[in-house]
């Protein structure tokens, strides 16, 4: 998407979180070539739809994947972890972290 390319991707994983479905690609049901060769064919009829996914591709990408933004996620995971861990479990990581 980064690259303005559509995606048609299975929705599967993360890729079901990335892709906005008919809005920078197409997600299809795993192993289901028949939906795959639909959404190549559809790409293929309409240039100028997977020119607009593709722009729309680009959008979403720098929005919601910069660098940025995405170390700005882990940090809040790990403080997210660091609040809700026992304190006893952060005193012993201490210690451990004080034998390095």
């Amino acid at each position: 998407m980064a690259c303005g390319t559509p995606v048609i991707g299975s929705a599967v994983g993360g890729i079901r979180h990335t892709v906005l479905d008919e809005v920078t690609g197409f997600l299809v049901p795993p192993n289901d070539p028949a939906a795959l060769a639909e959404r190549l064919a559809r790409f293929h009829r309409n240039p100028e739809l997977a020119r607009a996914f593709g722009r729309a591709g680009v959008r979403h990408v720098r929005t919601h994947y910069t660098w940025k933004k995405i170390a700005q996620q882990i940090l809040e995971v790990y403080a997210s972890a660091l609040r809700d861990a026992p304190m006893r479990e952060l005193s012993a990581a201490n210690e451990s972290l004080a034998t390095l």
